[in-house]
């Protein structure tokens, strides 16, 4: 999944700018999305000014997370298979 323009976050139902107080009063995540080939994507969103990573118990590495140009967003998007059940 391509992020881009604006409202990046919009096709997992979080319409906004990220960054924006409008878009952080209404980001709930993690927010997931069949990825098409029987699994998820799933996003996760963090607010801050310093990088961080998600970790999950005993599925995989801590992922990075990205910052959103010069916002205070930071996301992941992860795969996921379809039947995971995992602690974050």
């Amino acid at each position: 999944m391509e992020l881009a323009g604006e409202e990046p976050f919009t096709g997992f139902g979080l319409p906004g700018t990220p960054g924006t107080d409008a878009f952080w009063a209404t980001a709930r995540t993690p927010a997931s999305v069949p990825d098409g080939a029987g699994g998820w994507t799933t996003l996760f969103l963090r607010r801050g000014s310093e990088a961080a990573t998600v970790g999950f118990e005993s599925w995989s590495e801590p992922v990075p997370l990205r910052r959103w140009g010069v916002t205070d967003c930071w996301y992941a998007l992860v795969r996921m298979p379809a039947r995971l059940r995992v602690t974050y």
